[in-house]
């Protein structure tokens, strides 16, 4: 009987010719031997196939599997976790790539302390490999979610930021969960449901992921679809962590990190959408969060009806006049 894996990487791909290559190299230079590999194609018609005969070839534990249609990186997750048998299961997108001591610090990190889950940071690149955001930083700490100062300390952290490819999973606690089948924002999603599923949580001040920024990339052009599905995915946090064990604790918190994601995620994917679009998505928008931080928090008609104008102009793009209007309502 072979002894199981370490990790469990999953990478979905789709039409990943120009950069799949780059994503697995960088990743068997890792030269970490409890390792699977599990690459799904998600029915490319470029020469993805080829280059995954070569790594086949070459590396006898990537594990391909073929999706029957083309369904969605959520669905290329889901079969990847249901492939996985590793102790941890870290994810990479196909056009992205990892350092080369990625793995052994992940590992060391995971032997100094009990983990279920471990976030760490990344850097946004260019094709070229030239940071263009810089290390997105994180405030380290090791966290016991069965202590309530711990608990919201971490949440703070960890929820809204773990975007998965940030993330090292202990398969065991969350082999249960499964991405939902979202276009945008089902990463943010899954991190809130595994988040809600742990116990101990570390965060690590180191960035091993590159994150590279492709002009026509999903991440960066958006379509009203898109807009509604990462609404969905928002909301989705929202009844995740309401309907979890730690909601009574962070109640208080749930609803800024809700209203953060409304007015500057949200509102800034507003303004990526043709204007004519913009007026459905909206009304959407509204309706969505207003539930979760307006009518469930008790909110006021006078304070409903503040933030709906403050929403408004957020979603046409008037970022200096909301920001006035929100430090005018903080003062009062």
């Amino acid at each position: 009987m072979s002894k199981r894996p370490f990790f469990s990487v999953i990478i979905p791909v789709f039409n990943g010719e120009r950069y799949l290559a780059r994503c697995l190299n960088s990743l068997f230079a890792n030269q970490f031997h409890s390792l699977e590999v599990i690459v799904i194609d998600d029915c490319s018609t470029d020469s993805t196939d080829s280059i995954l005969d070569d790594y086949e070839a070459r590396y006898g534990n990537l594990v391909r599997l073929q999706q029957i249609q083309n369904s969605g990186v959520a669905c290329a997750r889901n079969r990847g976790l249901e492939r996985a048998t590793g102790e941890y299961i870290v994810f990479i997108d196909a056009d992205d790539y990892v350092a080369s001591n990625m793995l052994s610090k992940l590992e060391a990190t995971a032997k100094l302390n009990p983990i279920d889950l471990l976030v760490y940071s990344y850097a946004k690149v260019d094709e070229k490999g030239d940071v263009v955001e810089g290390i997105r930083e994180v405030n380290e700490g090791t966290y016991d979610l069965s202590i309530e100062s711990e608990l919201r300390e971490a949440f703070q952290s960890v929820i809204g930021s773990l975007i998965v490819c940030n993330g090292m999973f202990r398969r065991a606690v969350i082999e249960d969960l499964r991405f939902d089948l979202l276009r945008n924002g089902e990463d943010v999603l899954f991190g809130a449901k595994a988040f809600c599923c742990v116990r101990f949580v570390s965060v690590v001040d180191f960035a091993p992921y590159y994150y590279v920024q492709r002009p026509g990339s999903a991440s960066k052009v958006m379509s009203s679809d898109q807009v509604l599905s990462a609404i969905t995915s928002i909301c989705g946090i929202a009844t995740v962590v309401m309907n979890s064990t730690h909601y009574l604790c962070v109640k208080d918190l749930l609803y800024r990190k809700i209203r953060g994601m409304a007015f500057f995620y949200c509102g800034s994917l507003l303004q990526s959408i043709p204007v004519s679009e913009r007026g459905a998505t909206w009304g959407v928008w509204f309706e969505s969060f207003e539930v979760y931080f307006c009518r469930l928090a008790g909110c006021s008609f006078t304070m409903k009806k503040f933030y709906e104008i403050l929403f408004l102009f957020r979603s046409q793009g008037l970022v200096r006049l909301v920001i006035f209007m929100y430090g005018l309502k903080l003062r009062i």
